[in-house]
């Protein structure tokens, strides 16, 4: 039987003030403080909570975030919430191909999710064997305290894979939480996400091509191994204006028209040059090896899915 991410969370909370820092001083520890609060026991910053779920954030930026956790949702929205929430998880899981990106549990067990939402992913990965703990800057069932990705409150080289879907284009400062991100990741560990690249405007900062992505990795030491075109480019552009039925018609019909022009365009593009569109090449970006399939879906893709790793610590000397 598939866990809840309620479960899941509770189970996770009992972990958290293990790994928590406070997100002020950087360095210290946080226990209970009653009523419904936590404190550091350095600096002693008080963080309240909301709905039981921890606001980890600064003490500069807290009351802001806290008005913006508790702030009600305009009528209408906490429903059409839950039923995104209710698929949400499974989205991700196939859009985004989650499954293939990931290490083996066996090698790699604790989980960071940055700007989760709901956490519909955890019980795909609770089911896989990995433990999980997650969070965003608004409580949900599936959130273990609330917090900003520029200034992570945790302990450094506390994951062992960092997954984040769709969120960094959302933050005014991408660079600086990419770097929060290779702090907490042990050596060895991967952060694994995608961006928004040709997808309308929806409240982001930043829309991303792989090369701006490469260069956010690279800037925190991350070493990126994958990169790939996510998503129908037809649908983003036109399956909100076209009146064809609902959203999974909508999918279906408006990503065949992306594959039979991606087919066409490797057609030619293969009879013209006289060689294989799977074939890894450094024609086409001089840094990283690409097919031409591969290259031509980033250039046309709403989503770049990515991969890299903290390089693992040097053998020691003998």
């Amino acid at each position: 039987m598939t866990p809840t991410t309620l479960d899941i969370r509770r189970t996770s909370l009992d972990r958290l003030l293990g790994i928590a820092r406070c997100p002020g001083c950087r360095s210290g520890t946080l226990a209970p403080d009653a009523p419904e609060a936590l404190r550091c026991e350095l600096c002693g910053q008080r963080f309240p909570m909301v709905d039981g779920i921890p606001c980890l954030f600064e003490a500069t930026s807290l009351g802001e975030f806290l008005a913006a956790a508790t702030a009600p949702r305009p009528p209408g929205r906490p429903a059409s919430r839950r039923r995104r929430g209710a698929s949400g998880g499974a989205y991700h899981w196939r859009e985004y191909g989650i499954r293939s990106l990931l290490p083996e549990a066996a090698t790699a067990r604790d989980i960071l999710l940055v700007g989760c939402g709901d956490g519909g992913e955890r019980p795909f990965l609770h089911e896989l064997g990995f433990e999980t703990i997650a969070f965003d800057i608004r409580p949900t069932p599936g959130t273990d305290f609330l917090a900003d990705a520029h200034r992570l409150p945790l302990a450094s080289a506390t994951f062992d894979v960092v997954l984040s879907m769709q969120v960094l284009e959302h933050l005014h400062s991408p660079w600086i939480a990419v770097e929060e991100v290779a702090r907490v990741l042990r050596p060895g560990g991967w952060f694994i996400g995608s961006v928004a690249f040709l997808k309308p405007y929806h409240r982001s900062y930043f829309h991303m091509t792989h090369l701006g992505v490469r260069h956010l990795l690279r800037l925190a030491g991350l070493v990126p191994d994958r990169f790939e075109g996510a998503q129908s480019l037809t649908y983003a552009l036109y399956g909100g204006m076209i009146p064809l039925g609902g959203r999974p018609l909508r999918r279906a019909v408006l990503g065949g028209i992306d594959r039979l022009i991606s087919r066409a365009r490797t057609a030619v593009w293969s009879l013209s040059r006289r060689a294989d569109p799977n074939a890894p090449s450094d024609r086409f970006d001089d840094e990283f090896l690409l097919s031409f399939r591969t290259f031509d879906k980033l250039r046309y893709a709403p989503a770049v899915v990515f991969r890299a790793r903290k390089p693992p610590e040097p053998p020691p000397e003998i």
